[in-house]
């Protein structure tokens, strides 16, 4: 569980480059109060999806920085020309 979208999303992308088939689901027990979000991989999958997320071993910093960063920046957040 993820506790921003942001960060969600930024797994998912890393899941989808590697052909994961993946659903970013909010937590929301009710409208309005979001608990977290879900990164949700077909059963089949999962096997696959751990591996990728366990080599990538993003650090909270990292996700953060990506889930700020705008399209065309790179990892370390200047813009690339």
């Amino acid at each position: 569980m993820y506790s921003d979208a942001a960060s969600a999303e930024v797994v998912a992308g890393l899941l989808r480059s590697e052909s994961v088939q993946v659903r970013v689901a909010a937590d929301e027990p009710v409208p309005g109060l979001t608990k977290g979000f879900r990164v949700m991989v077909p059963a089949d999958m999962l096997g696959k999806a751990r591996w990728v997320v366990a080599q990538a071993q993003f650090s909270d910093e990292e996700l953060a920085q990506a889930a700020l960063a705008s399209p065309g920046d790179d990892p370390d957040g200047t813009a690339v020309r």
